[in-house]
């Protein structure tokens, strides 16, 4: 079921982006409500990916939007300057990415990307310290000495604890996340759906952006399913599961594995 634009946090409106000449993502629009969940699923090439990566502002150089609008709080993400655009990001808007090395720069200590992260965004006191605090919050033993490693000298779940920790660091109003669960095996991917759950339950808006239909039913209450570049069903999670045989959102389920 589609939302109205109107008072939404998130909303695209018939929104065309292109690589080069060649549109990707074609008129799409959908709106996401303040604390709502929702996840975008489709197969590869879908422009599923792309989608998310427009919100975040982080298109590659021969990504633009052709056409349409991204509006966040009713204002133009496509018209925004770019000072501003940078002022959103990690305060109201944050993205999870797929890998932790996408967040970290692997040749500086996680302490000094950490405080550099925080000053920022205005924290001109006591930013080692909440750091550090942020890096416990998020299940990391011994913080300060994490503080002082680099990215390769943490373990992948290590890592991913310290980009989640930066991520959400702000309480960001918009939470978006690039296929959360490609890279990791069953018991990881448990972990952090039901982390992603728990951000849920504390009022978070989540967009999620996956291939795997089962895990996006795990923790999203509304599904938007991408094909060819287009929104082709927009349903509540409950709708979905009884997708009828041989449609397209049934295949997307009988394809995934279940997810516990």
């Amino acid at each position: 079921m589609s939302r109205s634009a109107d008072d939404a946090l998130l909303a695209a409106e018939r929104l065309t982006i292109a690589y080069g000449a060649v549109p990707v993502v074609r008129e799409v629009s959908f709106a996401v409500a303040a604390g709502e969940s929702v996840a975008v699923v489709g197969a590869s090439g879908s422009g599923k990916s792309t989608l998310l990566h427009a919100v975040a502002g982080i298109l590659p150089e021969n990504g633009r939007i052709v056409g349409g609008d991204l509006r966040f709080r009713g204002a133009s993400l496509c018209r925004m300057a770019a000072g501003e655009r940078r002022r959103l990001a990690g305060a109201e808007i944050a993205m999870l990415f797929q890998q932790p090395g996408q967040y970290l720069n692997p040749l500086r200590k996680i302490g000094k990307q950490y405080v550099d992260f925080l000053r920022a965004h205005g924290v001109t006191d006591g930013a080692v310290e909440r750091a550090e605090a942020s890096l416990a919050a998020a299940g990391l033993d011994a913080p300060r000495r994490v503080m002082q490693a680099l990215p390769g000298d943490l373990s992948g779940g290590m890592r991913q604890k310290v980009a989640a920790a930066m991520t959400l660091e702000f309480n960001p109003s918009l939470l978006l996340v690039d296929e959360p669960t490609a890279a990791l095996d069953a018991v990881a991917t448990r972990l952090l759906l039901e982390r992603l759950r728990r951000q849920v339950e504390a009022g978070r808006t989540l967009l999620l952006v996956t291939h795997h239909l089962r895990a996006a039913l795990a923790v999203a209450e509304r599904i938007l399913v991408m094909q060819g570049g287009r929104i082709v069903a927009d349903d509540t999670a409950a709708a979905v599961r009884q997708a009828p045989p041989g449609s397209y959102v049934r295949r997307l389920l009988d394809a995934a594995v279940q997810v516990r």
